[in-house]
């Protein structure tokens, strides 16, 4: 017997094939008496993608009686569960559209959809719970974006539409604040540059920080925060730059300052603004970090509002 007649032989009865051109293992689409339908792919992520966009969502768009529209809400600077006590009776009363909280990373994020005969009908029904939601005391003010993905591709759509450049210097979050800009696509119309001065030595020669500022104050603090946004804007020549410094942990805390204590900053021509965050020393080092970052970028996106 054949590879190709072993292989047919081995395919379930009144199975449809969906052929895979980037490896050997075809998909399978099984549809029982009741209409219901099961669809099997190989596991590898490029076969699978490959084979979804290609394959499996023509036959699924084929078989469609309407259209699924999803938005989604970003919401920083509220936890989940307050947003969803909030939001709980038009989650619960919400047939079409229907309103679902998803928790991330240090932020939340809403996803509304409605079904409808065509997209422009499902579009209208979702825009106005939207609408909704962005009216709701409590919940509204925290919105950084709708359909942006990310607090910093909605940084990136403020800056280029403002016309505005951003610069990031780092401690504790080791560039992750600019790397998150930088996976943003087009970003190099706003983003000029960063630096990690993970050392108060660096803060000193590449930021302008002053010793004075770090013997008195220290490393992790709103002075020297301020120092290190303004220095980093001033050096390249931004708009805005933001600053990162803290105590990712698992060690380094004080009685004073604990492991997760971070000061953020942004400094533009109006200004600098710093926010001391007081994070969970239970959570790891790439939490804080990562939040850390999260909540440079969102200052710097409400500084552009």
């Amino acid at each position: 017997m054949t590879e190709n007649n072993l292989r047919q032989a081995m395919v379930p009865e009144g199975a449809i094939l969906l052929p895979n051109d980037r490896g050997t293992a075809p998909g399978l689409i099984l549809t029982d008496e009741s209409g219901h339908s099961i669809a099997m792919m190989p596991g590898v992520p490029s076969e699978m993608v490959n084979m979804f966009e290609k394959e499996l969502r023509p036959w699924l768009l084929s078989r469609r009686h309407g259209t699924l529209v999803s938005r989604n809400i970003g919401i920083f600077g509220k936890g989940e569960s307050a947003v969803e006590s909030i939001l709980k009776p038009m989650m619960d009363s919400g047939v079409n559209p229907t309103v679902a909280p998803y928790a991330k990373e240090g932020e939340v994020r809403i996803r509304v959809t409605a079904f409808a005969d065509s997209e422009k009908e499902a579009k209208s029904l979702c825009d106005a719970k939207v609408n909704e939601i962005l009216s709701t005391e409590g919940v509204g003010e925290f919105v950084y974006g709708v359909d942006t993905g990310s607090i910093e591709a909605s940084l990136v759509a403020h800056l280029r539409a403002k016309g505005l450049t951003i610069s990031c210097a780092e401690s504790c979050t080791g560039g992750l604040a600019a790397k998150r800009i930088v996976d943003v696509a087009g970003c190099s119309d706003v983003f000029v540059g960063g630096a990690v001065t993970y050392s108060n030595d660096a803060k000193v020669r590449l930021l302008g920080v002053k010793k004075e500022t770090l013997d008195r104050f220290g490393a992790v603090s709103e002075q020297t925060a301020a120092e290190m946004a303004e220095g980093v804007r001033q050096a390249l020549g931004t708009d805005l730059g933001i600053s990162t410094t803290g105590i990712a942990g698992p060690g380094g805390g004080s009685p004073e300052k604990p492991v997760g204590t971070v000061f953020v900053a942004v400094s533009s021509k109006q200004g600098v603004k710093v926010r001391r965050l007081s994070l969970s020393p239970m959570r790891d080092r790439d939490y804080i970090r990562y939040v850390s970052a999260s909540h440079a970028l969102h200052l710097a996106l409400r500084e552009t509002e």
